[in-house]
């Protein structure tokens, strides 16, 4: 409890009924974290929160590993933990900036992004691709050339063979 903001005296001595609202929170928020989650999701964290309890939890969900919601009115406070919001007005969702969770990821297939998950681990993801009719054709073109070149060799890769099948058969659909 005291990487919350309680003192070891006042923890385990004092019922949580006497406790004030901040330290109610305080308390719920490292019940919350006792089992290491991969997902948070927070509804008004700030809520009963003074500076220093704002600044803590500020730079704990900076270094948290894993995946945050946050619900807030709080303008300040989102700001500092976030660079991607959806803000909900009048009835309308609307995006706000982009998240810097993936931005290290190079990869040289436009159509498969590499992100990590809570545990650090690479996840591969097939992003959809809307082509136009034109670079469908084209595309197949370029695909027809790779496969006949592929049997043309006298070291055949079957399993490239079979992708190279796939990828052209998804462009026929």
């Amino acid at each position: 409890m005291n990487g919350f903001g309680l003192d070891a005296e006042q923890s385990s001595h004092t019922l949580i009924g006497a406790l004030s609202g901040g330290q109610k929170v305080k308390v719920v928020l490292a019940a919350s974290l006792w089992l290491n989650p991969h997902l948070v999701i927070l509804d008004e964290p700030t809520n009963y929160l003074d500076r220093d309890g704002l600044g803590a939890l500020t730079k704990a969900i900076d270094d948290f590993k894993g995946g945050v919601v946050i619900i807030s009115h709080n303008r300040e406070f989102a700001n500092a933990v976030s660079q991607e919001k959806w803000i909900m007005e009048k009835g309308l969702l609307r995006k706000e900036g982009d998240s810097t969770a993936n931005l290290n990821n190079d990869t040289t297939d436009n159509s498969i992004e590499i992100v990590k998950d809570s545990w650090g681990n690479d996840v591969q993801v097939h992003k959809v691709v809307s082509r136009t009719p034109s670079q469908k054709r084209k595309e197949k073109r370029r695909l027809d050339k790779l496969l006949k070149s592929l049997r043309n060799t006298k070291q055949e890769d079957d399993n490239e063979i079979y992708e190279i099948l796939d990828k052209i058969e998804a462009l026929n659909k």
